[in-house]
């Protein structure tokens, strides 16, 4: 389970609608119907009645899709968190952002508006992340 829901904001941020389960901080993501769907936990037929309806009324797809694109770049952006985590927590940044970007690189995504606060919401490709990201294509042989 995650705590809240950043691949679904992920989605969003790509204009594509979520269909989730109402668990942990993502209810706070998602605003049922409008950018996307909720479910009850295990209620897999009313995630596949969602998607079938989704996926049978291309306009409202698209119009859902926008809608949540524009949630998660209004809601999410790090020049709105940022600023909310610093004055909740107390804490202030000693080392300079860009610096942090470097230390951080983003990953592929098309929201590039979105700040060093989801680094996975923002920039371009990097071959140098800290953490492997890509899935490998076969299983390692012994």
């Amino acid at each position: 389970m995650e705590s809240f829901g950043l691949a679904a904001l992920e989605a969003m941020a790509c204009e594509v609608v979520p269909i989730a389960t109402r668990v942990g901080g993502v209810p706070e993501v998602i605003e049922h119907g409008k950018g996307g769907y909720l479910a009850d936990v295990g209620d897999v037929d009313t995630m596949a009645r969602y998607a079938i309806e989704l996926l049978n009324d291309e306009p409202r797809l698209r119009e859902m899709g926008r809608e949540a694109r524009v949630t998660a770049k209004s809601r999410f952006c790090a020049s709105k968190i940022v600023p909310q985590y610093e004055s909740s927590t107390g804490v202030y940044w000693s080392v300079p952002r860009k610096k942090l970007r470097d230390r951080f690189p983003p990953i592929v995504t098309r929201a590039n508006e979105f700040g060093p606060a989801f680094p996975s919401l923002h920039g371009s490709p990097s071959s140098s992340l800290p953490y492997p990201h890509r899935v490998p294509s076969a299983a390692p042989k012994h």
